[in-house]
């Protein structure tokens, strides 16, 4: 099992602390299940996003307004900045 280190300040270790001794949880297996509910919450997110894309692109009939968009080009960049 790996381990991980962290640095809390005493405010955030004492909440964890007591969130975990109300489970009935030691620490380790406590921080360990919020992380694991926090990827799971953002993984069904991710998919409900996915489903709700796939019903928009699935009832689009495409027509002759329909074009698609140009390549953006590289040395334009990545940042916002470059669009303006």
């Amino acid at each position: 099992m790996s381990q991980l280190s962290l640095y809390l300040d005493s405010e955030t270790i004492s909440k964890l602390s007591t969130a975990a001794e109300e489970s009935s949880l030691s620490l380790s297996r406590y921080v360990a299940r919020v992380v694991d509910e926090h990827f799971s919450a953002k993984e069904n997110a991710d998919l409900e996003t996915w489903k709700t894309l796939q019903i928009l692109y699935d009832s689009a009939e495409p027509d002759e307004t329909f074009v698609e968009p140009p390549d953006i080009p590289w040395e334009l960049g990545s940042d916002a900045e470059s669009f303006r």
